[in-house]
């Protein structure tokens, strides 16, 4: 039985709610490790990869001092999400009056539960395009800054300009004549392979450097060959929220991201539409990190929590659901993010 006054049950279904068809993009597709962390501050440790080789030494040698893995430790307070809905008395009589539906009494069940798993998708689904706005800002600046309502916060994930972020010189641009769009992925796939020793299995797209890279004459040929519909209607593709899978190209799943967030009232791009973002999906180092949220009464409940809180004239009732949770790169080298326009 749920109860739209009783947090308990609404903390529960949810954390259970999902909508696999439709997770955003980014997250599903990079970050959807999760690691379940004691507390909401955590160490985020930078790591790089090596390509150097273990020492030989002799039967009386000492052992050979090497560098630590870890370059840089990063402590950072998990973001904060806390938001509410308010439902007046009228409002809650869409709950109630499911209860009057002809049917038998599972089936007045089921529909009350499906008006409140509706309310709360609804609430999650923000929470979840929060977190992907994070992710798409991690990936193609290497870092993620917030700014608004008098709250500031900045999370930096160590990547080098030149290394990790490139733009491309002008005749090197995906809009130029005779550029090699197939020479640079492969170059930019090789360099990922060679600095983390992980193969790139993931090509996300902005809007328009999605634009050129299916008007290139070579990529179409390659598309072509293997017989993917290019510039045609994807009836047979995956589709999940803010994103479009156009294909496999050089061993990597490509996916157009076009998601729009609203930046004080104006539309703005997620992903950065300039940017191409080659990386290695498969990296354990990709991670989204999950605070509990501790209550008062003692509970410990994971990354969803939502309390009911009724006023005492009985006239409304407030759910507040509360999240605390960021994705993070621990190595920078399994990706390589470009500015191709």
């Amino acid at each position: 039985m749920i109860s739209i006054t009783e947090s308990r049950s609404l903390t529960e279904m949810i954390n259970a709610l999902e909508r696999k068809s439709t997770e955003p993009i980014v997250t599903q597709r990079v970050f959807s490790r999760k690691r379940n962390e004691t507390s909401d501050v955590i160490d985020i440790e930078i790591r790089t990869g090596t390509g150097n080789l273990a020492a030989i030494v002799g039967d009386a040698d000492d052992a050979t001092a090497v560098n630590k893995a870890v370059r840089a430790v990063k402590t950072y307070k998990l973001p904060r999400i806390y938001e509410k809905k308010i439902f007046t008395a009228s409002e809650l009589g869409r709950f109630t009056d499911v209860g009057m539906i002809y049917g038998s009494v599972d089936d007045k069940e089921r529909a009350k539960a499906k008006l409140l798993a509706d309310e709360l998708l609804d609430l999650k689904d923000r929470v979840l395009r929060r977190r992907e706005q994070i992710a798409c800002s991690i990936l193609t600046t290497g870092k993620f800054t917030y700014d608004a309502g008098g709250v500031t916060y900045s999370a930096d994930f160590g990547f080098e300009s030149g290394k990790h972020l490139n733009t491309l010189a002008s005749g090197e641009k995906w809009d130029a004549t005779g550029v090699k769009i197939v020479n640079q992925i492969r170059k930019w796939r090789r360099a990922i392979a060679q600095r983390s020793g992980y193969n790139a299995d993931l090509l996300l797209l902005g809007t328009d450097a999605a634009d050129l890279f299916l008007s290139n004459e070579e990529v179409r040929k390659i598309f072509d060959t293997n017989n993917y519909r290019v510039g045609a209607a994807e009836l047979t593709g995956k589709v999940g929220v803010g994103g479009t899978y156009l294909g496999t190209f050089l061993g990597m799943e490509v996916y157009e991201v076009s998601q729009l967030y609203n930046n004080d009232g104006a539309d703005a791009e997620m992903f950065d539409k300039t940017k191409a973002v080659v990386i290695a999906s498969n990296a354990d180092s990709l991670i989204t990190h999950v605070a509990p949220i501790y209550r008062t009464d003692g509970n410990v409940v994971a990354e969803f929590y939502v309390q009911s809180v009724e006023t005492g004239d009985k006239t409304r009732v407030e759910w507040l659901i509360e999240s605390k949770a960021m994705p993070a790169v621990h190595e920078p080298d399994v990706l390589v993010s470009v500015k191709v326009v």
